[in-house]
């Protein structure tokens, strides 16, 4: 079957007809067979959507300040975005304050995606 170097270099799924092996890719190591990834825009080409650059531009003027990452992570369609914010209007909330706060931001535009991976940070 597989011996045991294999097995440590590369992840077995189970197929309903066979075993295949599949590499572990790492953003920041190299995969078994030597291929290097970037970890930045995996989905979306390297220019920002109009979408993209819209939602940037709300939560920038609502929390004034240039720390805001926006990334449709959904292949290009916008139906999922990674958002990224730090400010200093987070540093007296809890996380969950923090989320609710981008959510009412966002409450207009959020219903049509399917779903938003949300990092919010404290400015130190």
């Amino acid at each position: 079957m597989f011996n045991r170097a294999l097995l440590q270099s590369r992840v077995a799924v189970n197929v309903p007809t066979r075993t295949i092996a599949v590499p572990l890719v790492s953003a920041t190591k190299n995969t078994h067979w030597g291929a290097k990834f970037s970890p930045v825009r995996w989905y979306s080409s390297s220019d920002p959507t109009a979408e993209e650059a819209r939602i940037h531009k709300k939560l920038v003027d609502a929390f004034e300040t240039q720390e805001v990452r926006v990334q449709d992570v959904s292949g290009g369609c916008g139906s999922m975005y990674a958002i990224h914010i730090t400010s200093p209007k987070f540093n007296s909330l809890t996380t969950i304050k923090q989320h609710q706060m981008v959510n009412e931001i966002l409450k207009e535009d959020i219903p049509k995606w399917h779903g938003l991976q949300l990092r919010t940070m404290k400015k130190k």
